[in-house]
């Protein structure tokens, strides 16, 4: 007889394999279909790759019906470049359709102007009105009304389109190489505060419109892009892809005809952040999914009436597989993972292990893996160096049954070939086997997510190339040194948190002397101390942020569930009569321990956890002085996708230090490794010529000392990020 356990709704909406063991939540999509008509496609309509030379990142069709919007979120309404008739929609989510497939914007190109705006000139409209014209105007031409409802007509203004985002002819107010998220983040600016005179460029909020809102009608082609989220920010020096021209563009065409090496790849790169609208639909049939269709007040909830919707699609069966590899980049994409120096495959794939094919991951170049399954599963093997630390986290797929596997982990004996095995290729892993849904013995398209970081990494030194340092765990972690985030500031003394929310690979140590694998996203967060009447310390924090984790089971606490952390941002808000200082969030506090290095005395801390358990998250800490000197030698040197390497102070031993009141640490020197574009991408390392020094008592916290040193006294660990105190005092 099943279990009180099994029966309940939380059990049957796991996965499971090996009979029970590894228990993972299954997906649960939930959005509306793009349209209640017919619609079809031509093979030059298609997602995907198109040559060496060129990708499609738009899912481009022929159309008869209305359109609708996918999801709720809020609508930002841009002309489409080259047809004065048409305008695109960006839809910038508010609910995520699927959760663990987090989407920065859904737009869809080539909808009639003549829907969204009436007028002309500095007269142009919101079309239609609360009764009349398509459903997105009729929507909020009713939430305006509501707004002023009560008011004189005389002082209510027109609707004017450029509250939709739609600009005036000529409008200097927008500008071409504009981030798209500034739009959603803006803040209204005045011209003049005394009169509240609002500047027109910021004098309106985008609108929030329901799943399932009607964008107009179409008699023809239109296109849609699905781009994925890696985080609320942007690099200042970076020109920026997601920008007013991308939205107004009629397709999403990535060229590399023109580009050198390094900007091929970073194209390239571009190309894993669009999504098949045809998979996108597809991951709703694992009998979990909700489709959501115009004129029918239930969803469509069974695969095959779901799969059914997806005939228009050329690439209906189509699987697609994205690969993140070292440093948050596609597989490959420093050429360390081929076969050998003379042989550049790096990868086997295949229905079955027994017709597995040799060749390179992608397809026509492009770092998107298009692979239609003959069979109800398919078989890959990465290349490795079998070196201890090699690890695969499924992030999106069902692995079979029969592959060995952690709650999505796979590591050690699980995805490394055994050396007493003649018969096999240690230059590969093993065989990794996939579930394809089929439907009808045809297979529904949809998404493997993997991330994978098979071998290890060695780096040259800036003017000592014969010098060559091993990226560490640690060293593929803290990023976003010089990135800001989109949330605009409302006073000047307000400083927003920055995250990245790609998931990293790291290791924890456990109590039995070994590692537990984990994957992380990381903040960085800017705080300001007070700690004297007229003295402040500008402090900046990197944090690890858990998201998953494979523990030994015999370590399991019930305790251990509350430390994934909260993924949302935030910002501190700092006032010269209080202190506002960054704190880990409940169960975690820091606390101090002060130690002698050599003649010098260092203030540290160490990460403690109310119920005694293990950490797992990492920080580190250093002043914005600092910082700034590390941004410099980004800058300097125009480095790309930059992140900090912890140089051993005592690099010829791999002991800690032990001070004279027996603390033993470790003290690194913080340097920089980035992609250099003088020399086609390759990874150099850079040191910041003064050196920064941080410490670690406990491997989770690395801290410049004067970071320590003036970290304010906490007795009792708030459930708040952000702690206020008055007054400054001491750690004892």
């Amino acid at each position: 007889m099943p279990s009180q356990l099994e029966n309940s709704p939380q059990y049957k909406d796991l996965t499971t394999s090996n009979n029970g063991t590894n228990v993972r939540p299954v997906l649960k999509p939930s959005s509306f279909f793009f349209t209640d008509g017919a619609y079809g496609q031509s093979v030059n309509q298609k997602f995907g790759a198109i040559s060496s030379l060129q990708y499609r990142g738009t899912t481009k069709m022929t159309c008869t019906g209305k359109i609708y919007t996918i999801c709720q979120g809020q609508i930002f309404v841009q002309p489409q470049a080259g047809n004065s008739n048409k305008v695109n929609i960006i839809l910038k989510p508010f609910s995520q359709p699927i959760n663990e497939i987090p989407i920065k914007f859904v737009i869809y190109r080539g909808l009639n102007k003549s829907d969204f705006v009436s007028g002309s000139g500095d007269n142009q409209i919101v079309a239609g009105s609360a009764t009349s014209g398509i459903g997105f105007c009729q929507y909020i031409w009713s939430e305006f009304n509501k707004f002023y409802q009560g008011q004189n007509p005389q002082d209510i203004p027109a609707f004017f389109a450029k509250f939709i985002g739609f600009p005036k002819d000529n409008d200097s107010s927008q500008q071409l190489s504009d981030l798209i998220d500034s739009y959603f983040y803006k803040i209204v600016n005045y011209i003049d505060p005394e009169q509240q005179e609002e500047d027109p460029a910021t004098a309106y909020e985008l609108p929030l419109v329901p799943a399932g809102t009607e964008l107009g009608m179409i008699n023809g082609e239109i296109g849609i892009d699905i781009i994925l989220n890696n985080g609320d920010f942007f690099i200042p020096t970076d020109s920026g892809f997601f920008n007013l021209s991308f939205a107004r563009a009629t397709e999403t065409l990535l060229d590399v005809t023109t580009s050198n090496e390094f900007e091929k790849k970073l194209i390239k790169d571009a190309s894993t952040l669009f999504l098949d609208l045809a998979s996108f639909y597809g991951l709703h049939t694992n009998d979990y999914g909700k489709l959501f269709v115009a004129g029918q007040s239930s969803p469509l909830t069974s695969p095959e009436d779901i799969f059914a919707k997806l005939n228009g699609f050329l690439t209906k069966d189509v699987i697609y597989f994205y690969i993140q590899s070292n440093r948050q980049r596609y597989y490959n994409f420093y050429g360390n993972y081929n076969y050998s120096e003379t042989i550049d495959f790096d990868l086997k794939i295949g229905n079955t292990f027994n017709d597995l094919l040799e060749t390179n991951f992608g397809t026509m170049g492009w770092p998107v893996q298009a692979y239609v399954p003959e069979e109800s599963e398919i078989v890959l093997q990465l290349t490795t160096d079998n070196y201890s630390g090699a690890g695969m986290y499924v992030k999106t797929g069902v692995l079979s049954d029969d592959t060995p596997q952690e709650e999505g982990f796979i590591r050690e004996e699980n995805l490394l070939q055994s050396a007493l095995d003649t018969a096999v290729d240690l230059n590969y892993t093993k065989p990794i086997t996939f579930k394809i849904q089929q439907i009808s013995d045809i297979p529904v398209s949809g998404i493997i997510e993997l991330i994978y970081e098979g071998k290890q990494i060695y780096i040259p030194e800036e003017d000592y190339e014969e010098n060559l340092f091993e990226l560490k765990d640690i060293d593929d972690v803290f990023g976003l040194l010089n990135a800001r985030s989109f949330v605009q500031k409302t006073r000047e003394l307000e400083l927003p948190s920055v995250m990245d929310s790609r998931l990293q690979l790291i290791n924890f140590p456990n109590n039995q002397k070994a590692n537990d694998i984990s994957t992380v996203q990381t903040k960085k967060v800017e705080d300001v101390i007070q700690f004297s009447d007229d003295q402040l310390l500008e402090r900046v924090t990197y944090e690890t942020l858990l998201a998953g984790i494979k523990r030994n089971t015999s370590l399991f606490l019930t305790s251990s569930s509350p430390l994934l952390d909260s993924t949302t941002s935030s910002s501190v808000h700092y006032g010269t009569e209080r202190n506002n200082f960054y704190q880990p969030e409940a169960p975690y506090y820091l606390k101090t321990v002060i130690f002698t290095d050599s003649s010098q005395t260092v203030t540290g801390l160490t990460l403690q956890i109310t119920n005694g358990s293990i950490a797992t998250k990492k920080l580190l800490g250093i002043t914005t002085e600092e910082n700034q000197r590390l941004t410099a030698v980004i800058e300097d040197n125009d480095l790309v996708n930059p992140k900090i390497f912890f140089r051993g102070l005592l690099e010829e031993s791999d002991n800690p230090s032990v001070s004279p009141e027996n603390i033993s640490y470790r003290a690194y020197i913080l340097n920089i490794v980035g992609e250099t574009k003088s020399n086609d991408g390759n990874l150099k390392l850079y040191s910041s010529g003064e050196d920064i020094i941080v410490y670690s008592i406990d491997g989770f916290v690395f801290t410049s000392d004067i970071y320590s040193k003036y970290t304010p006294a906490i007795n009792i660990p708030s459930n708040n990020a952000y702690l206020n105190f008055g007054p400054w005092q001491q750690q004892e």
